[in-house]
């Protein structure tokens, strides 16, 4: 129980806002990469996040992993 401990209440909200940060900065990248609007990154449930950040993933290994058809030959 938080109560009105000072301490556990203000590590309770660092640990929300923390949360909230990631989340955010997930959104970010999320868009960045996959060139998609925020708007439409914010609508996606977790698990649809979680399916973009693979392809993403998947489809910068296929440009520039080692055999990369984007890197040098």
């Amino acid at each position: 129980m938080l109560g009105v401990d000072r301490v556990k209440v203000r590590n309770f909200i660092n640990s929300i806002e923390e949360e909230s940060r990631a989340l955010i900065k997930e959104i970010s990248t999320l868009c960045v990469w996959a060139n998609v609007s925020p708007a439409e990154v914010w609508l996606m449930t977790y698990l649809e996040r979680f399916i973009l950040t693979e392809a993403i993933k998947e489809k910068t290994e296929a440009m520039y992993g080692k055999k990369g058809f984007a890197r040098g030959r």
